[in-house]
C-alpha cells in the first residue's frame, strides 16, 4: 500500500507532541543541549513506531474497505440481474462444486444434497409472500436457502417459523459463495458515485465524536505551557483545540450510519 498525506501527518503530529513532551521531562534533569539531542532521538525513534503502527492499521482498513466495495458492486450488479441470469450464475458456481442441478418453479434444485436455492435479489427487497412461495415449492423433507440482499426483522421472524425449513442467505453469504467459486457477476450497470465537495470534507472535522479529541490536545498543550518558555505559544494553540471542542460538542453532528 503507498503512503498516503493523511499518514504522514499522522507520524508528523505524533513526533511534533512526543519531541514536546519528550524535551520538557528531560530538560529538568540534563542541560538544555543534551535534553534538545536526547529529545529528537526519542522523537526519531517513536516516529518509526508510529508509522509501523499506523501503517499496518491502514493496510487492514485498506483491505477491508476493498472487500466491502467489491461486496457492494457485487450485490447492485445482482439486483440489476434478472431472475434468469441470477439463476444461471448461481447455478454455475454450484456445479463447480460437483453438484447436479435442477431449475423449476423458478428454484434451483441440488440434487444430491435434497436442497434448492430461491434468488430473491432486486431493489424491493424480500416480502412474506416470496417466503411462502418458496416453502410451496419444495418437498417436505427438502430445505430451500432463499438468497437477498437483507431480509426484515418481520420477514426474518417468519420464515423462521417454517420449522427450519426455510433457510435465508444475506448478501455477505452470497458474496462469499460467489467469490470462492469464481463467478461474481460481471458488471451490467456502474451507478454514479457521488464525490464530497470541499465544504462537506470540512464540515466533517466537526463530528460531535471529535470534541473528545480536541478536547485532550488543547488539554496537553495549556499543561505543556507551564514548563516551556514559550507559553503564549502553547496558551494560543491549547485554547483553539479547546474552543474547536465546544464547538464540535455544541454545534457539531452526529455521524450517520448506513446499513
Amino acid at each position: 500500500m503507498k503512503i498516503t498525506p493523511a499518514l504522514v501527518i499522522d507520524v508528523i503530529f505524533t513526533a511534533f507532541i512526543s519531541f514536546i513532551l519528550y524535551f520538557i521531562l528531560l530538560n529538568y534533569f540534563f542541560a538544555h543541549t543534551l535534553a534538545l539531542g536526547v529529545s529528537a532521538t526519542l522523537c526519531a525513534l517513536s516516529a518509526l513506531f508510529a508509522f509501523k503502527i499506523l501503517y499496518d492499521k491502514n493496510v487492514k482498513i485498506r483491505l477491508s474497505r476493498t472487500q466491502k466495495k467489491q461486496l457492494e458492486r457485487t450485490i447492485s450488479q445482482l439486483n440489476l440481474y434478472t431472475t434468469t441470469e441470477q439463476n444461471d450464475l448461481f447455478e454455475r458456481a454450484v456445479k463447480k462444486l460437483g453438484y447436479t442441478t435442477q431449475r423449476k418453479k423458478g428454484l434451483i434444485y441440488i440434487l444430491e444434497e435434497n436442497c434448492a436455492l430461491y434468488l430473491r435479489f432486486g431493489f424491493d427487497g424480500v416480502s412474506k409472500t416470496d417466503i411462502v412461495k418458496a416453502f410451496n415449492a419444495v418437498k417436505s423433507d427438502q430445505l430451500v436457502y432463499v438468497f437477498a440482499e437483507k431480509f426484515s426483522p418481520e420477514v426474518e421472524g417468519f420464515a423462521k417459523r417454517f420449522d427450519g425449513r426455510i433457510i435465508t442467505v444475506q448478501a455477505e453469504e452470497a458474496y462469499k459463495f460467489l467469490s470462492e467459486n469464481d463467478c461474481l457477476p460481471k458488471e451490467k450497470f456502474s451507478f454514479t458515485q457521488k464525490k464530497n465537495t470541499a465544504l462537506e470534507m470540512l464540515k466533517s472535522l466537526f463530528y460531535k465524536k471529535h470534541a473528545r479529541r480536541f478536547a485532550i490536545f488543547g488539554s496537553i498543550f495549556l499543561f505543556t505551557s507551564y514548563f516551556t518558555p514559550i507559553k503564549l505559544y502553547y496558551v494560543i494553540f491549547g485554547s483553539l483545540f479547546l474552543s474547536f471542542a465546544l464547538l464540535c460538542r455544541l454545534f457539531g453532528k452526529e455521524r450517520s450510519v448506513k446499513g
